[in-house]
């Protein structure tokens, strides 16, 4: 049955009022980018064409957004930048610097892990049992981290110190999302037996997952710290920035895995997600030390 179904099938596709239907389609449609590994943009497309019907009208405005120049996301990046530092100018903007921040390195975070693993599936082609490895030797850097900084803030450290080091901490994570990709291309290069593939896959990758999660857990005692001395209250601080990088991780989730790394690619969106630490590790260096109003 499976077989006479087929050839029923196949003399359909390539009948030639069919062929000729593809390629006038084919013919009249507007020039694209290719699609790659590191930029699946005909993924996008996929979910633009299933909008389209799901939604009329919908799926060619979401379509509209992969024609944009990189030039003007970069433009609208520097503009948020730019209102945000405006805003840090005034009292109250100082005071939201910090969940802000924090929102901005849970969206780095994230979306960083989000390229490790369409990354690995793009090297690899399989992902599979490799998401626990790597999402556990995140949550282990995550867990490390918050330890070892909660311990080291018994020892009472002044504001301005605290300060130093969170935006040291912003910084250094914005540079890893940044650097990530280049690392992996480079060292994937390099791994040409299947000892440096292994290697590369359950070490390299986990590292970097494994980093990631330094810097969000790092920071994050660290934030708390310091937001305590305007709220108050412990509590309220840590339930108000946990709130806020839940957020953040939401967002960078979304719009990595279904807008920037299918539209511009792996290296332009770690690259776009760097920026918000730099500016936020700026920010949090300006700030002047927080006290309770």
């Amino acid at each position: 049955m499976a077989a006479d179904i087929f050839w029923a099938w196949l003399p359909d596709k390539l009948d030639p009022f069919t062929v000729g239907y593809v390629r006038e389609q084919l013919e009249g449609a507007a020039e694209m980018a290719v699609n790659t590994d590191e930029r699946p943009l005909a993924y996008f497309h996929h979910q633009a064409w299933w909008v389209e019907h799901l939604h009329q009208g919908w799926g060619r405005r979401l379509a509209e957004i992969a024609r944009l120049p990189l030039a003007w996301l970069w433009g609208a990046v520097a503009v948020l930048a730019g209102i945000w530092g405006v805003l840090s100018l005034t009292r109250s903007g100082q005071t939201y610097t910090i969940p802000v921040a924090v929102a901005a390195v849970g969206m780095g975070g994230m979306a960083g892990e989000v390229v490790l693993l369409l990354a690995f599936q793009c090297y690899y082609g399989y992902v599979y049992q490799q998401i626990g490895i790597i999402v556990g030797s995140f949550m282990m850097g995550l867990a490390a981290a918050s330890w070892w900084v909660g311990r080291w803030l018994r020892q009472q450290p002044s504001h301005l110190s605290l300060r130093h080091w969170l935006a040291g901490i912003l910084a250094a994570g914005a540079m890893l999302v940044a650097i990530m990709p280049y690392v992996l291309k480079g060292l994937w290069t390099y791994a040409t037996t299947p000892a440096t593939e292994a290697m590369v896959a359950h070490l390299l990758f986990p590292l970097l997952a494994a980093l990631l999660g330094l810097w969000i857990g790092g920071q994050f005692p660290l934030a708390s710290h310091l937001w305590t001395a305007f709220s108050g209250s412990q509590a309220w601080s840590a339930a108000f920035l946990y709130a806020a990088d839940l957020l953040g991780a939401a967002v960078g989730a979304l719009i990595a895995g279904t807008l920037l790394v299918p539209i511009w690619g792996v290296a332009t969106t770690c690259w776009l997600l760097a920026v918000p630490g730099l500016v936020a590790s700026g920010l949090v260096l300006r700030t002047k030390i927080l006290t309770k109003r």
